[in-house]
């Protein structure tokens, strides 16, 4: 009846060649980050080439609330050559967002924003938390919530469910 009654995985061989510049100039830290990846697949099985790039301004606000939050606005514009075979949310997409932060030593940040994915045409919020747990090695934990309205453009995505809700995941960071 042509619906989706199963997902199986498949591990190819991909080759990812990235860079990623940051710089802060006055108050504002610029970050721009790209990829070009080769040999994936999306979720539809079918092989992709494609490109993705990234471009944000922060003004870095340090010591609002009396000097105990760093406020830190944040846009960010992406890029993805898939369009609306992306397979995630917000693959193309402009954000406007917040961070707020504690000046210490293991700070814990908390970030909301608000995006538009002009290739699915849809819109929603971003929320994510992470702390640091240690420095020596560093250890952070974070999680990430994504409420997407459906967009306008049926895409990829319509293949896991009609009007994408939730998307969540956790990280652990261990570096030294």
């Amino acid at each position: 009846d042509g619906r989706v009654t199963n997902v199986d995985a498949v591990y190819t061989e991909v080759l990812q060649i990235g860079a990623e510049l940051e710089t802060t100039v006055r108050d504002f830290r610029l970050v721009g980050e790209g990829f070009s990846r080769r040999g994936a697949m999306d979720i539809s099985g079918r092989r992709l080439n494609y490109g993705h790039i990234s471009a944000a301004a922060e003004y870095q606000r340090f010591g609002g609330f009396g000097g105990g939050y760093d406020v830190i606005p944040r846009l960010q514009v992406v890029a993805d050559t898939r369009e609306d075979r992306a397979d995630l949310p917000f693959a193309s997409s402009v954000r406007a967002g917040v961070r707020f932060s504690r000046p210490q030593i293991r700070a814990a940040h908390l970030e909301v924003a608000y995006s538009y994915d002009w290739s699915l045409r849809g819109h929603g919020f971003i929320g994510s938390a992470e702390k640091r747990l240690g420095e020596s090695p560093l250890v952070v934990i974070g999680g990430r919530i994504t409420a997407f309205s459906a967009g306008a453009r049926p895409g990829v995505l319509d293949l896991w469910t009609r009007d994408l809700e939730l998307l969540t995941y956790a990280r652990i960071e261990i570096s030294r």
